[in-house]
């Protein structure tokens, strides 16, 4: 006879086997319709907060905004190896789901994992101290740089979280549950949208109440607690739905498989921090000849990103 936990297996089982499926066996169209939409939704979702975001800074000052686009492409440089982490896990993970070998996508997850958390940490901790460095050989100065700085240590503090959600993003990524990605990109945008006012005004616009007036620094925690809560939200939506189930103090540490995650991370990450770092001396340029034209550059710019996510979104 079939215990409850027997006949539970076999539907997970089941459940796994049609999504794959679906997957290598749907029309190739469908699938990359099925499976971008919600992330040309959630790329959508990002660059209006973005663009929402700036345009509340902006209300302090051109030069609070300017320090705020300024600082973007080097957090980005940091976060690159996130990103590229998580996009060698999802090849990697997604191709041992695919395959049915549920034990090696597990081990490869669990250990991009530890890998997230690990230099999430030591890249938070770095770039929170050389901060000032950072900013300093870019070209920034007087009330201009220490804008930059504080709001760059607040961006660096967040970057842990930024590391360790790309952990579970790529474990849900490589089971195709798109959606339930944009859906916490949403809701952790959306607080962000929410929280920035109290954060930034000394009084709320429209609603009158009364708000923290912490200025630049206001907007880098709004989007620190934002980014806490993308990452109990993954974490949420791994516990709830993921076929896959990791827990860190269960991961095996497997140097093998840790190498060839990173194998497969470089080039998305040399890629992604290529680009960051061309900006970054490029922000560094356009910032010499004046804070307000660096502030009506990166405005452009953010609208400008609109037009680029569907490209995004099917890549």
């Amino acid at each position: 006879m079939f215990t409850a936990v027997g006949i539970s297996c076999i539907l997970e089982q089941v459940i796994i086997l049609e999504k794959q499926n679906f997957i290598t066996t749907g029309h190739i169209n469908r699938v990359i319709l099925t499976i971008a939409t919600p992330l040309m939704i959630n790329n959508l979702i990002r660059t209006l907060y973005n663009l929402t975001d700036g345009l509340y800074v902006a209300q302090l000052s051109a030069e609070d905004f300017a320090a705020t686009a300024f600082i973007w492409p080097l957090n980005f440089l940091f976060i690159s190896l996130g990103m590229g982490i998580s996009v060698g896990a999802t090849a990697l993970v997604a191709q041992y789901f695919g395959a049915g070998k549920y034990r090696d996508a597990k081990r490869y997850a669990g250990n991009a994992m530890v890998l997230t958390y690990f230099f999430g940490f030591v890249l938070s901790v770095l770039g929170y101290f050389l901060a000032p460095l950072f900013v300093e050989m870019m070209g920034a100065e007087g009330t201009f740089l220490a804008k930059s700085v504080a709001y760059l240590k607040i961006n660096f503090i967040g970057l842990f979280f930024d590391f360790c959600y790309f952990g579970y993003q790529s474990l849900l990524n490589a089971q195709g549950r798109t959606r339930t990605i944009t859906m916490i990109s949403a809701a952790s945008s959306i607080a962000n949208v929410i929280l920035d006012p109290f954060f930034i005004f000394a009084t709320i616009p429209f609603v009158g109440l009364t708000g923290l007036n912490w200025g630049i620094e206001g907007a880098g925690w709004a989007t620190v607690i934002a980014k806490v809560l993308l990452l109990a939200l993954a974490i949420r939506a791994v516990r709830k739905e993921s076929d896959i189930q990791i827990y860190l103090r269960h991961v095996k540490i497997d140097k093998e498989v840790m190498k060839e995650i990173l194998k497969v991370a470089w080039p998305s990450a040399f890629g992604y921090g290529g680009a960051a770092l061309g900006f970054t001396v490029l922000n560094g340029l356009i910032q010499s000849y004046g804070t307000s034209v660096l502030a009506a550059y990166s405005m452009v710019n953010r609208i400008s990103d609109l037009l680029t996510q569907p490209q995004m979104g099917i890549g």
